[in-house]
């Protein structure tokens, strides 16, 4: 007795583990999400910005380098320097010769060096720019990968239902099934005609025919559902059931919010530009050359020479249009503020709706359980009647269908309040996954 007893026990643990890790085995709404997120084909896009980011800084920084440029110039032209013809008179009576001039074809080859000392704040503008739009990108991303979980949760509320409607419907099949035997037995006591009989078995099949079109509708959405995640979901059941969560309605963490930021952190950056634009530039430069003529003009042939300095250039052109740029930036910065007053308000009023929403299915969900409560009783009171040969088989099947109508409704409701608390969540930005 002792070693059965052990058996049956041992018996109730592993099943209770079975049980534990099958429960272990079910997707969780919260799952799904971030497999979607992951299995998008949109996520790669972050590390393409990031490197975008990461090259643009270092082409900027390596602007600081010495810049080096090779030239050559091989020209003809039709006069040259000279000194005057009295001048060169003078110098035949003083018996001086030897004197070169310049031929009227000349050469030169030369290499330039040039260091920028200071540069207005144009290059650390440009990585603040470089940064500034890897945000916006990044942010804008963000906004497409989060329109997912809308689609997620649409999907995987949809599975639910029909799981739940077709297990419904399963237990509406056996009930019918029960009965067609009572009934049966009915028509062979002469309590029951023939076509009562056939009655029931026209609403098991009908009640069939429903459930092999929610399973299609099911197979459907089970399958999209596993493009989304990367994910083959054979079986409804892998599916967990949601629990409800704390509601929050105001808006906080939606990421268009972090994107209307970037963008104006950008035309920040924009702005400072403008004056970058206007400003001087300072640099050492150095050129090593071989020409023809060199330095000394009146030198002949190829001469080596070397010059070096500093060099200032300042462009004035920006400063031209630097206050028609200023108002189309701070023009483009309204805008952006419009756009956030007009999310932010569309939002609100589809949290108010969806709040709306929540407690109208709660009230729902506590009419629901009088409804089936009502119905129930309604349909035993049926059954005796029929058994007692007072009311017809087909008034009986009527509250049979009632009393499975009021059950689906209720599945129906309690599912409807889980999606749209769920989709309040994402709302208001309750939901963030990130990488």
């Amino acid at each position: 007795m002792k070693h059965r007893n052990l058996i049956i026990i041992t018996l109730l643990i592993l099943n209770s583990q079975f049980s534990i890790l099958n429960s272990f085995a079910q997707l969780s709404l919260e799952a799904c999400y971030e497999k979607a997120r992951a299995n998008y084909p949109l996520i790669k896009q972050y590390d393409l910005i990031e490197q975008a980011k990461t090259y643009n800084i270092a082409a900027t920084n390596k602007n600081w380098l010495p810049q080096a440029s090779l030239t050559g110039k091989a020209s003809w032209q039709s006069d040259v320097t000279t000194f005057p013809d009295k001048f060169l008179e003078m110098i035949d009576n003083m018996g001086i010769t030897g004197v070169a001039f310049p031929t009227k074809d000349q050469y030169n080859i030369a290499l330039n060096l040039s260091q920028v000392l200071w540069d207005g704040g144009i290059m650390a503008t440009q990585k603040k720019m470089a940064t500034a739009n890897a945000d916006v990108n990044r942010e804008q991303t963000e906004v497409n990968l989060y329109a997912l979980y809308s689609q997620v949760n649409q999907l995987y509320f949809n599975i639910l239902t029909l799981n739940e409607q077709l297990k419904q419907n399963q237990l509406f099949i056996e009930e019918l099934e029960r009965n067609y035997k009572i009934i049966e037995s009915y028509v062979e006591n002469g309590i029951a005609l023939r076509s009562d009989l056939d009655n029931v078995k026209v609403s098991i099949l009908d009640a069939k025919q429903r459930a092999t079109e929610m399973r299609s509708y099911q197979k459907a959405g089970m399958a999209v559902l596993s493009a989304f995640i990367g994910e083959t979901i054979a079986n409804p059941a892998d599916l967990a059931r949601p629990q409800l969560v704390e509601i929050k309605t105001e808006i906080k963490n939606r990421p268009e919010l972090k994107l209307f930021s970037a963008q104006n952190k950008q035309f920040e950056i924009q702005s400072q530009m403008l004056y970058t634009k206007g400003m001087p530039r300072i640099a050492l430069f150095a050129t090593g050359a071989l020409g023809n003529p060199g330095l000394n003009m009146f030198k002949s042939g190829f001469t080596p020479y070397f010059i070096g300095g500093l060099n200032l250039s300042w462009n004035f052109g920006g400063l031209y249009t630097m206050q028609e740029d200023k108002r189309s930036l701070v023009n483009l910065q309204k805008n952006i503020e419009i756009q956030k007053e007009i999310f932010l308000f569309n939002t609100q009023q589809k949290l108010t709706q969806q709040n709306a929403d929540i407690e109208k299915y709660k009230e729902l969900l506590k009419q629901d359980d009088e409804i089936i409560e009502l119905r129930t009783r309604i349909k035993n009171t049926s059954a005796a009647k029929v058994e007692n040969g007072t009311l017809t088989v087909s008034d009986y099947l009527r509250d049979v269908t009632n009393e499975n109508i009021a059950l689906q409704i209720k599945t129906l409701h309690e599912l409807h309040l889980l999606q749209t608390i769920f989709q309040l969540r994402i709302e208001n930005g309750g939901l963030r996954i990130n990488n």
